[in-house]
């Protein structure tokens, strides 16, 4: 069970507590980290789709036409690849956002900053904690 029992209860003592603006408290980490990962994403995708593309032109040696799209099954697995990648690149800063967000219900001392949080975990538990 968490800090609160029902859902009401949060949101209420959020908007006592903070005001309307206590519901976007961690809207500036969970941009940062979501225009990490669909850069990260887009990317990926465009260069597994050029690498796709090549090694099909390359393989066309009987002189027909060349399509320069990708059937579904590329497409997807593209796709599929992509997100991976970009669900690896941005998993640290996940970590970061999460802890930063649920330091409120920990014992722990909180946290004066990102790059308070990171420094420490850094010293504390290394570099292997943000892939935690």
């Amino acid at each position: 069970m968490g800090v609160y029992a029902l859902f009401h209860q949060v949101v209420k003592t959020i908007y006592v507590q903070e005001g309307v603006l206590g519901f976007y408290s961690a809207c500036r980490p969970t941009v940062a980290r979501n225009i990490l990962f669909v850069i990260a994403t887009f990317t990926a995708n465009d260069v597994l789709k050029q690498k796709i593309l090549k090694a099909c032109d390359s393989s066309n040696t009987d002189g027909s036409s060349f399509s320069n799209e990708l059937y579904v099954k590329q497409n997807l697995l593209t796709g599929i690849s992509s997100a991976l990648i970009g669900a690896i690149i941005t998993h640290p800063a996940d970590v970061v956002k999460t802890q930063l967000m649920t330091q409120a219900a920990s014992k722990a001392l909180p946290y004066t900053s990102t790059m308070d949080y990171i420094q420490t975990i850094w010293k504390t538990e290394g570099v292997a904690a943000f892939n935690s």
